[in-house]
């Protein structure tokens, strides 16, 4: 086996055993957040849930990393490919003063919010405003802290170590889970529950710091000035990224305050819903993301008809995975959603409607999510600015559609916004991928779902018969739950057996098989 075969099966080691670790990180958090927050606000309260709420959303709102992370990522995984050792130590001296700059004037940022606060948020009482402010310092100071150290993620990522990553997000969360219960068991309160929130990430940070100073041993070089030469390119391309990064935030998060405007608080309501499992859904589609950019960054170093062809086949391998877990989650919900949302809400029918909103803002994600790997060459080829075009359009689009849209039709307008600016986003970052990586996209599609379309025909006829008539009790602790059990069972062993039969190909179920077989021979 030659180096960089031996390279490359560990790289597809760690991206494949992080693929898993991602998915049980996303699990723990999405299982954390329907069942766990409930219990943290019976503790509280509402009032000071709604101030720890509050004070950790007013600090997120300055947290964008600007795009030097992304940025990070890609520029060391280019060095790395490259072997150039002084290029990666310059490179972080560089990251590491612009991200101390940045701190600096947040910094500011939030002495001013602190002392304007009273005036601001004229609606709290003097103590909510005393316990408010104490939860900010706390939630600042953390920020602060890990503002420059959000860069660590990149590094582990560009040096391939993703399983690193994962496992300790896993730990994060269970850390915060335990100190938690224990803070509510004990009635330890708010200052408690903020603390163990910043706690249990200052920990993980640590780690990685441990990790890459000592296990992968990258230190920066602060000896180097700061020059233009130096910054530009790194500046301009961190630009974009932020861009890219913040038009698209505003896209998912800015339909609330719209809705705040031009509708009522049950049309907000009802889109918390939607825009929390938008959210999940996104999030399991983006695990594989950063760490695809070392493997994307070698196949660029070995020249274009080789990137293409390489980017091809890894685009199709990625996006078949990616495909059948979305398109699982978009069926079962499609089908079974209504169930869920009852289940959830604990039989409060009033959120019924948000079953549709929900249907209809993720049904776009069957289209995006399998696109990964093509907008992270996207990345790696430098072309990461058209990428920020079509977020900006897209935030154009999704804000004047929401504004028009929610007026009429409350939630289930802002729900139809996503759906369709997505739509147009995706249009055109496909027209860029093929301007600019050049690359098949009919192939693509044709091998990543033509074989998935027929398992969802003959997968989704069953669901919905069994949708309309296995009938249930009205009550929510036995009919609804016992439903949803039968259905959801009878739906994944159908839709794993028609997918393994029908979705993969020969050489595709070889490869599980194989992948099986070791698992079985290492446990014997």
């Amino acid at each position: 086996m030659t180096e960089i075969q031996n390279i490359e099966k560990k790289a597809n080691k760690q991206i494949f055993i992080g693929a898993i670790m991602g998915y049980i990180a996303i699990g723990i958090n999405i299982l954390s957040g329907l069942l766990f927050t409930p219990w943290i606000i019976e503790s509280l309260g509402q009032s000071q849930y709604s101030l720890y709420t509050l004070s950790n959303s007013l600090i997120s709102l300055f947290l964008i990393d600007f795009g030097l992370s992304a940025t990070a990522n890609a520029f060391l995984a280019k060095y790395r490919a490259n072997n150039d050792d002084g290029a990666i130590k310059n490179f972080l001296g560089l990251i590491y003063k612009l991200y101390l700059i940045i701190d600096a004037i947040i910094f500011v940022v939030f002495v001013v919010l602190y002392f304007v606060s009273p005036y601001i948020y004229q609606g709290l009482t003097p103590s909510e405003i005393e316990q408010f402010q104490v939860c900010f310092l706390i939630f600042a100071a953390f920020s602060l802290i890990s503002l420059p150290t959000s860069i660590f993620n990149g590094i582990i990522n560009a040096y391939e170590k993703i399983i690193w990553i994962k496992f300790l997000d896993i730990v994060q969360k269970l850390l915060f889970i335990i100190f938690t219960s224990i803070s509510i068991v004990f009635e330890w309160g708010l200052y408690a529950l903020v603390a163990i929130n910043a706690g249990s990430n200052l920990v993980i940070i640590g780690i990685k710091y441990l990790i890459i100073r000592f296990k992968l041993k990258v230190k920066p070089t602060f000896r180097n000035k700061m020059t233009w030469a130096l910054a530009k390119p790194v500046l301009l391309y961190s630009l974009w990224a932020a861009i890219e990064g913040i038009f698209t935030h505003i896209s998912a998060s800015i339909s609330p305050s719209i809705l705040g405007i031009v509708s009522d608080s049950t049309n907000i309501a009802l889109f918390g819903l939607v825009s929390l499992i938008l959210y999940y859904t996104t999030l399991m589609g983006n695990i594989l993301g950063p760490t695809l950019l070392p493997k994307l960054a070698r196949y660029y170093e070995e020249g274009e008809e080789v990137f293409r062809k390489k980017l091809l086949n890894l685009s199709v391998a990625i996006g078949k995975v990616q495909l059948v877990i979305i398109m699982a989650i978009i069926l079962a919900f499609g089908c079974f959603g209504q169930e869920f949302v009852l289940i959830w809400m604990r039989g409060d029918s009033s959120y019924l409607p948000a079953y549709y909103g929900i249907l209809i803002a993720i049904i776009m994600q069957i289209l995006y999510l399998p696109q990964l790997v093509l907008r992270s060459a996207m990345f790696t080829t430098n072309n990461v600015k058209m990428l920020a075009l079509s977020a900006i359009v897209k935030a154009i689009i999704c804000v004047g559609l929401s504004f028009g849209l929610s007026y009429i039709l409350g939630f289930m307008g802002a729900s139809l916004a996503i759906m369709i600016s997505s739509f147009v986003d995706i249009c055109l970052r496909n027209y860029f991928y093929l301007k600019k990586l050049n690359v098949s996209l009919f192939t693509f599609y044709k091998k990543t779902y033509f074989r998935m379309l027929i398992v969802a025909i003959l997968c989704l006829p069953i669901a919905l018969t069994m949708h309309f008539y296995l009938s249930f009790d009205s009550a929510i602790t036995h009919g609804v739950l016992y439903k949803f059990l039968i259905e959801g069972s009878v739906f994944v062993v159908l839709y794993l057996g028609l997918t393994y039969f029908i979705g993969l190909t020969k050489n595709e179920r070889n490869i599980i098989n194989s992948k099986i077989l070791k698992i079985f021979k290492k446990s014997n």
